[in-house]
C-alpha cells in the first residue's frame, strides 16, 4: 500500500458516502488493512486531506487548454465547453471536486480551489471570447470580461453538478454574441 493507495481511496469515501464518513477505520476498511498501517504513511485524517488538495493542485498545474481558433464561434466554444467537461468529469478529478463542493464552507483551501477552477474556465473563456471579437467573428464592444465572469460561474456550477443545460446555456450565449 502507498501514499496514492490511500490518497485514491479517502478521495473516493469522500467522494461516495460524505467527508464526515472519512475516517481512519472506514480508509483501513477500504484498503483492506490496520489503521496503524495509515499512520506508517500519516498522522492522521488531515494530513491525508492535506494530501489529497496537494494532489489536486499538481494535477490542476498540468491542465492544459488548446483550441483552434480559426473555427466558427459556435464551435470553437463548444469544443470549449467539452475540454471543461472532461476536465469535471474526470473520475480522479471528480472525486477531488467533490472533496472541494462539500468543503467549501469551512475549509478555505476548498474555497481556495473552487476559486482557482472558476477563474481557469473565466480566463480560457475571456481569450476565446477576446481572440474572436478581435478577429470580427463576435460582435464588438461586448465587455468581454464581464460576460466571461457572469458566464463562467454559470458554467461552473453546471460542470459542478453535472448538468446538461451547459449546453443550452453556451447556445444562449452564442446567440447572444453571434454577429447573425
Amino acid at each position: 500500500m502507498t501514499k496514492d493507495d490511500i490518497i485514491k481511496a479517502a478521495a473516493g469515501i469522500i467522494s461516495q458516502e460524505g467527508y464526515d464518513k472519512l475516517t481512519l477505520s472506514t480508509l483501513a476498511g477500504a484498503l483492506g488493512v490496520r489503521k496503524a498501517s495509515i499512520y506508517h504513511h500519516f498522522d492522521g485524517k488531515e494530513a491525508i486531506i492535506d494530501a489529497l488538495y496537494k494532489h489536486f493542485e499538481e494535477d490542476a498545474l498540468h491542465l492544459g487548454f488548446s483550441v483552434d481558433l480559426s473555427k466558427e464561434p459556435t464551435e470553437v466554444l463548444h469544443l470549449a465547453l467539452s475540454h471543461w467537461k472532461g476536465l469535471f468529469t474526470a473520475p480522479s478529478r471528480q472525486d477531488m471536486i467533490s472533496l472541494v463542493e462539500q468543503r467549501k464552507e469551512v475549509d478555505e483551501r476548498a474555497w481556495d480551489m473552487r476559486l482557482a477552477l472558476r477563474l481557469m474556465i473565466q480566463s480560457q473563456l475571456e481569450a476565446v471570447l477576446d481572440n474572436m471579437a478581435s478577429r470580427g467573428r463576435i460582435q464588438r464592444g461586448l465587455d468581454i470580461p464581464l460576460l466571461a465572469q457572469m458566464a463562467s460561474s454559470t458554467l461552473y456550477e453546471a460542470l459542478v453538478e453535472g448538468e446538461p443545460d451547459a449546453d443550452a446555456f453556451l447556445d444562449s450565449l452564442i446567440d447572444m454574441i453571434s454577429l447573425g
